[in-house]
């Protein structure tokens, strides 16, 4: 979850945000942060991993590493628009594909990498899908 205070988190579960969290050593903390603001920054011009728009949100409930009232309410605003996003993707299991990153030497790609591939329409910043996985039968859901 996203916490924006030290301590506990004051936000009610339902209201509570998920967020991958990156965990590093704190005496890189500054390096680590200018490299993934390279990457997920809004300066960005060489393209997002998997074609997908993430941003990079430094952890501004650590009293150890202070933050600005403005990055404060940057991190609130997004931590809405993570919200949004998480309530607009929908997860659909199915049983009937296997072998998503078997690579076939006829066509040069894994089933997987097609999939991926797939865009909306003409935009080429529009990805199909997030992410497309293969789980092991008798996994989780299966």
């Amino acid at each position: 979850m996203i916490c924006i205070s030290p301590g506990r988190n004051t936000i009610p579960f339902e209201r509570q945000v998920k967020a991958i969290h990156i965990l590093g050593d704190d005496t890189k903390m500054l390096e680590g942060r200018k490299c993934y603001n390279e990457v997920f920054g809004s300066k960005n011009s060489g393209g997002y991993p998997s074609g997908q728009v993430l941003r990079f949100i430094p952890e501004i409930s650590d009293p150890q590493y202070p933050v600005s009232p403005a990055m404060r309410a940057k991190v609130i605003k997004m931590m809405s628009k993570q919200n949004s996003f998480l309530n607009s993707v929908v997860t659909i299991p199915t049983t009937t594909i296997t072998g998503l990153h078997v690579y076939n030497d006829d066509i040069g790609h894994s089933l997987c990498q097609i999939l991926m591939g797939l865009q909306i329409g003409a935009d080429k910043d529009a990805p199909l899908f997030l992410s497309v996985e293969e789980r092991l039968w008798g996994a989780a859901g299966y």
